[in-house]
């Protein structure tokens, strides 16, 4: 064997070893890119997944021919014309008959979703008999009555750990998982408060 085929080698078995060390470089650096977005999927769906619940509000529904307009519910040019919002604000008025001003009732009116004829309107669709009589249903509400109801959430259970008696486990952990997804809704409490007020 000549020396230059000795150095050939030598040389050789250099580069496969730097070849091979690049190769677990890169296997590495895909494997600590995936790690990464790993972590960034659960933190997204972990702080995102409160956004998927929603709260309704039931009301007894009359689903009046006079009213909805509609002399036969198979017919959809007459559902998509039908009065679903007058049927609901009906129903909102005979629920709270005290409310008489017309700014009450504008805010009466906004604790159901606009959303909601709309699903008035299929459930009409999927059951024509329904026609004409009364139901109770449960009607999406508004995205601020949403956050409305999160916020006083929030807010009791903060009050909640103020009690001089301790909590049962169970209950100190929803009141912890609460006040981690909607601990920030908590206004009249300022952010260090929050991190420092513990259990007795």
């Amino acid at each position: 064997m000549s020396e230059t085929t000795a150095k050939v080698r030598k040389s050789l078995a250099r580069r496969y070893r730097q070849e091979k060390r690049f190769q677990a470089y890169g296997i590495l650096s895909i494997g600590v890119g995936l790690l990464a977005l790993l972590i960034l999927f659960t933190d997204i769906i972990g702080k995102g997944h409160s956004a998927f619940f929603e709260h309704y509000i039931q009301l007894e529904i009359s689903l009046d021919r006079d009213v909805l307009g509609v002399d036969d519910a198979s017919d959809d040019e007459q559902l998509n014309y039908a009065n679903f919002g007058g049927v609901i604000k009906e129903a909102l008025r005979e629920r709270f008959p005290g409310v008489d001003d017309r700014q009450q009732q504008r805010q009466l009116y906004a604790l159901v979703s606009s959303g909601a004829s709309y699903n008035l309107r299929d459930e009409l669709k999927a059951d024509p008999s329904l026609l004409g009589g009364t139901r109770n249903l449960w009607l999406l509400a508004d995205d601020d009555v949403d956050l409305a109801l999160r916020k006083y959430a929030a807010s009791s259970y903060y009050e909640l750990l103020g009690r001089s008696a301790p909590l049962p486990d169970v209950l100190l952990q929803v009141t912890c998982w609460v006040l981690g997804e909607y601990g920030y809704l908590c206004e009249s409490v300022s952010l260090q408060a929050r991190a420092r007020r513990r259990p007795s």
